[in-house]
């Protein structure tokens, strides 16, 4: 009867485990979406929140960085300065896909320098 009680107890342990596990990571869904969006009003162009976030997660396998919020705002906000600095001449979006294709090119380039890379590029070319 105890060994009963123990056994239901340690699986009413798991399940609460794995809802709340569950619940957290929707949470963190939702949050990324709601930053996506607002990183959709911000970029430079007219691209669905869909887009914008199919092409940071684009970036985020080939520079293996995590898919989590704070990574979605640094970047987003990152890739806001330097359109801002361009003076429009940038936009976000552009970078993003520069970046994708040189990450094709030379899958030894870290973010970091392939961002720098990929805005250099740009400039050389207004």
């Amino acid at each position: 009867m105890i060994k009963n009680l123990s056994i239901g107890a340690m699986l009413v342990v798991l399940m609460a485990g794995c809802t709340l596990e569950k619940k957290t990571h929707l949470a963190e869904e939702a949050n990324i979406n709601e930053d996506i969006e607002m990183l959709s009003y911000v970029f430079e162009g007219s691209y669905s929140t869909t887009v914008i976030k199919e092409s940071m997660d684009i970036l985020f396998i080939k520079y293996h960085i995590k898919p989590e919020r704070h990574n979605y705002l640094r970047i987003g906000n990152t890739l806001i300065n330097y359109r801002k600095e361009s003076n429009g001449q940038l936009e976000e979006m552009d970078i993003i896909n520069e970046m994708i294709i040189g990450s094709n090119l030379n899958k030894q380039t870290s973010f970091d320098q392939q961002l720098a890379l990929s805005v250099k590029r740009f400039q050389e070319k207004m």
